[in-house]
């Protein structure tokens, strides 16, 4: 799990604009933030892209609920479906407040 530590490691190697949807489309690899729903909860997790591969870990501190369920239902985002979705506006913002290291 992502920690404020590897936060530090990360930050300058984040990509806000990358869709995690189409990562077999974008060939550029680095990180970004996306909300990882399994068994019907969303959590906010780091996408790894790399050349030949992904991954996606959750990250230790965790924006409030009613945040997350806010960005799915505003992303249209259906629970029952596992997955990686793109993050909104509001969480990009409380990412830059409470995680990045400044």
């Amino acid at each position: 799990m992502f920690d404020r530590e590897a936060f530090e490691k990360i930050k300058d190697k984040l990509l806000w604009d990358f869709d995690v949807t189409r990562e077999h489309l974008d060939p550029r690899t680095g990180f970004t933030f996306a909300i990882d729903v399994a068994d019907r909860q969303p959590r906010l997790a780091v996408f790894i892209k790399r050349t030949y591969s992904s991954k996606s870990e959750t990250t230790v501190v965790q924006p409030p609920a009613e945040m997350l369920l806010r960005a799915t239902q505003e992303l249209g985002i259906d629970l029952n479906r596992d997955g990686l979705y793109n993050i909104n506006a509001e969480l990009k913002n409380w990412i830059i407040d409470i995680l990045l290291p400044r």
